[in-house]
């Protein structure tokens, strides 16, 4: 494993403490306060508790879903020709970080980057995936419009809902981001909320307000589900992405949760037909920058 100093921007970072890594250039979550102190108290709350946050994180997905996705970008990353080792993938809003437990630790050639603006996430991320035990996992605590990563060194980019709480400038920041740290045909993996057709048609039924776009009402949150204006964006930076669809029987919002996980692989089978664009409750966008 190379030093990971190769990859930030000279004097735009300081340690923390053992496994985290602090931009100092900027203060962080004033632009979303109300996320900033949601994501806050929801962390402090797992920390030194990694099963409870494990069980958790499985609330907001699915866990055999996900797992296959993550294992599906170590996959591209091991096929690249250009491959070298010490490839880094870049977690972009990791929180938890959960989707690398283990997998980290079984591909320890591979450099797992986890960004995230809550310092609270990242230090549980840290009680899931220990320095000691996971030396090739680094955390990094920064603002994700302006990362303090050198140009062209991620392999792999990778983000699960965390930019649709993102404006519309703030998220065309992002995607500029991404397009100058991405290597020359690295990959590309961003999961975003589906206006799902079947769910809008169930609020509507049942007289209830099926968020779309904009400030989620009392919670202070912004949040646009996937939609044109975002894939004009996409169209422009980025070439040979393409949409899935995924998390078809997972709607906490209809609290379909289940742990069960012949349920899990059901739902990965059923992601892969012509049903997903009509019920799957994420649009997956995998690409090359």
């Amino acid at each position: 494993m190379s030093s990971w100093a190769d990859i930030f921007c000279h004097n735009a970072v300081e340690i923390f403490s053992n496994g985290i890594l602090r931009d100092i250039r900027q203060d962080f979550g004033q632009g979303q306060r109300a996320e900033y102190e949601m994501r806050e108290s929801v962390a402090k709350h797992f920390i030194g508790k990694p099963e409870e946050a494990l069980l958790e994180a499985t609330h907001h997905h699915s866990y055999c879903v996900m797992r296959k996705k993550a294992y599906r970008a170590i996959k591209f990353m091991l096929s690249r020709q250009e491959r070298q080792e010490d490839s880094l993938l870049v977690d972009l809003g990791c929180g938890f970080g959960w989707h690398w437990v283990d997998i980290a630790k079984i591909f320890p050639s591979i450099r797992f980057l986890m960004i995230d603006f809550s310092m609270a996430n990242l230090l549980l991320c840290r009680s899931l995936m220990p320095f000691k035990d996971y030396p090739n996992v680094l955390c990094l605590h920064t603002d994700i419009m302006d990362i303090p990563l050198n140009e062209r060194i991620c392999d792999f980019c990778w983000s699960v809902q965390a930019l649709q709480h993102l404006p519309p400038v703030k998220r065309i920041a992002v995607f500029k981001e991404i397009v100058r740290i991405q290597k020359s045909d690295a990959g590309l993996y961003i999961a975003w909320l589906h206006s799902t057709p079947l769910l809008k048609l169930i609020y509507f039924v049942f007289g209830k307000n099926y968020h779309l776009k904009g400030e989620i009402k009392g919670g202070g949150m912004f949040l646009q589900r996937f939609d044109e204006e975002i894939e004009s964006e996409l169209k422009s930076l980025f070439t040979g992405y393409h949409l899935e669809y995924s998390e078809t029987l997972f709607h906490p919002e209809l609290k379909l949760i289940s742990h069960n996980s012949l349920i899990g692989y059901a739902d990965i089978i059923l992601g892969e037909t012509f049903i997903a664009q009509l019920v799957a409750r994420q649009v997956e966008i995998w690409g090359r920058c």
